[in-house]
């Protein structure tokens, strides 16, 4: 009978610390978030200039699988914006954890140069192991933004790391989506 009690106040004591600790996460995870900053586009991207965050656009700043964070813009010395930066946020699922990812985008081309991590959420290494050394540079996304779409159809390579090359790609979507809709078909400038 004491085997029981001892058992049983070992389960309840446990359950006790776990509904804690979930009460505390809950509370202090919203109140502990530290927001992306311009120093996290400027900290990525070499080009010359002066980073100033932009107000996001809602209409295109969630999408599937994430969201847009923020979307800044690069100014080089005449005043010219010379580049577009969006830090882009990928969900979790399974074992991938949230990413984070900076794309930066030409401004005089339309064309996404420079794509890198902030935040790298999974468990088994980077995200781009899976793509060799061409993944790297996520080579394969360098491509001029002529709609919306430019992204859809691109089909990643099937490997155990399936569900973290599809939050890659998503990352890329959404970020090709928010900067056409926002920058070339919007016109914003």
């Amino acid at each position: 009978m004491a085997k029981k009690e001892t058992t049983l106040r070992c389960v309840t004591v446990l359950t006790v610390i776990a509904v804690i600790c979930g009460v505390l996460l809950a509370v202090l995870n919203p109140l502990l978030y530290v927001p992306p900053t311009v120093d996290d586009l400027a900290n990525n991207f070499t080009a010359e200039g002066e980073w100033s965050i932009e107000e996001l656009n809602a209409d295109f700043e969630k999408g599937n699988g994430g969201k847009v964070l923020l979307a800044g813009k690069l100014t080089n010395a005449e005043g010219v914006v010379t580049h577009y930066g969006l830090t882009i946020k990928t969900n979790s699922d399974a074992q991938l954890g949230e990413c984070t990812y900076a794309l930066y985008f030409d401004a005089q081309t339309d064309t996404l140069v420079e794509a890198k991590y902030i935040v790298d959420g999974t468990t088994g290494g980077k995200t781009y192991a899976a793509y060799g050394d061409k993944g790297a540079n996520f080579e394969d996304y360098l491509v001029q933004i002529t709609s919306e779409n430019v992204f859809d159809s691109y089909t990643y390579p099937q490997t155990g790391a399936t569900k973290t090359l599809k939050a890659v790609n998503n990352a890329f979507i959404m970020g090709a989506r928010y900067y056409y809709n926002v920058y070339v078909a919007g016109g914003n400038e």
